[in-house]
């Protein structure tokens, strides 16, 4: 038996040594040492309070928070690993020239399986700028977005609080040129509170990144009151009195544009107000002679607590137009001329004098609708309280865009009873 061992023993050995071999390629056959990259995975950073607990602050470079990690082990291996089985640490205390920290790669639940000499992160290292701490207090400006509910427009909005304290790296607190609370009134139709996020703005109108900044608001944040007022259309209405035309013109159409007005208010300043009215010094013109248009701000004659809608809709277009009039001539009998403040005691007669001639001035329009009234031709009596012989002159008022083309005097004469 001993010879059979022992027998052909160098070939033997050789077979052996030819089956570990064999043994081993098809092993490396079959399960392959591999690479494979995973991306976007996020660097925690540990042991912040090597810079903290002296008054700085750090900033991350260049996004190198978020890397690469290159894992290198059996294929066996790599299918099971995922991206969250894959941790990248930096660690504070490690931090070496002044900038940079190393980054190690932690794969739970896979220690040892997988060749940490060859895992490693691209880039390779965390890049911070370690900057003293500043703080600032900034005021907080509301800012609306979104539009409110169809006939209402938004009023006034107040913060609360009215400015914040922003602390953080001195380069960023820095660069913040205003501070902005964002208010969402889509939809809103009555005064409100609503509840706002703060969004920091540089010098350029750019978002400022506040991952490293805090505030002193606390849970409570900022909120914005709200008040949401009413639209209401009136119309326009304006005195003419002060505009003036030629002799032979009259005053015909005066029209408007816009004729109506969009207005807001509350409830109460609103619920009021039927018109607009325009006072006669908006709109003063001497000795007209032809269609005339005037532009005229509307915005100084708003009631109190009322603005316009639209800003930029306070001017209206006045177009005033002329007319060339012609003259009617009445015959009126004293008796229908009406007596006004007639002296006590005494009687009033005219003599031989039976009619006046009134000569009125207008439109032909005007004058085909003319309907005088004793009311309209009158004698005025006040100043005379003595029996005797008067020269009295008629006062006729036909009405507004009306003239006379003279004046007529009567002789009265006074007698006691």
């Amino acid at each position: 038996m001993k010879k059979m061992l022992t027998r052909n023993l160098g070939l033997k050995i050789l077979a052996v040594v030819c089956a570990a071999f064999l043994w081993l390629a098809v092993v490396n056959i079959d399960d392959p040492v591999r690479s494979k990259t995973f991306a976007n995975i996020d660097v925690e950073v540990t042991n912040e309070a090597v810079v903290t607990s002296k008054g700085r602050t750090y900033r991350i470079l260049d996004n190198t928070d978020t890397v690469s990690v290159t894992v290198k082990a059996k294929q066996s291996v790599l299918q099971k690993i995922k991206a969250d089985d894959i941790r990248v640490e930096a660690n504070m205390g490690e931090l070496t020239h002044v900038s940079m920290i190393p980054l190690e790669v932690i794969i739970d639940n896979y220690e040892g399986n997988y060749d940490k000499e060859g895992t490693y992160t691209t880039p390779l290292n965390l890049q911070v700028e370690i900057e003293e701490n500043s703080s600032k207090k900034f005021p907080i400006t509301p800012v609306e977005t979104g539009t409110v509910r169809d006939g209402y427009v938004l009023g006034s909005m107040s913060v609360n609080p009215e400015q914040v304290t922003i602390r953080g790296p001195e380069s960023v607190v820095n660069s913040i040129a205003k501070v902005q609370a964002e208010v969402n009134v889509n939809g809103l139709a009555a005064d409100a509170t609503v509840k706002s996020e703060l969004i920091y703005y540089d010098g350029n109108d750019k978002v400022v990144n506040a991952t490293l900044l805090t505030n002193n608001l606390g849970e409570e944040g900022v909120t914005v009151d709200v008040t949401i007022n009413r639209i209401k259309e009136v119309s326009l209405k304006f005195d003419t009195s002060k505009i003036t035309m030629a002799t032979g013109y009259y005053l015909g159409d005066v029209t408007y544009s816009p004729e109506e007005i969009k207005i807001t208010g509350t409830k109460d300043a609103l619920s009021s107000i039927k018109e607009i009215s325009i006072p006669s010094e908006a709109l003063i013109l001497d000795q007209l002679t032809e269609k005339t248009e005037k532009m005229v701000d509307i915005t100084p004659y708003l009631p109190d607590d009322v603005k316009l809608v639209d800003e930029n809709a306070g001017t209206v277009l006045v177009t005033v137009n002329l007319e060339e009039g012609g003259v009617k001539t009445i015959d009126w009998s004293v008796g229908s001329i009406s007596v006004r403040n007639a002296p006590e005691g005494l009687k009033l007669s005219y003599g031989d004098t039976e009619e006046i001639i009134l000569r009125i001035r207008g439109t032909q329009a005007m004058l085909d609708k003319l309907n005088l009234t004793s009311e309209d031709v009158y004698l005025d009596l006040a100043e005379f309280k003595t029996p005797g012989k008067h020269s009295v002159k008629v006062e006729v008022k036909p009405g507004i865009g009306y003239s006379l083309v003279e004046d007529v005097v009567v002789e009265i004469e006074l007698t006691e009873e």
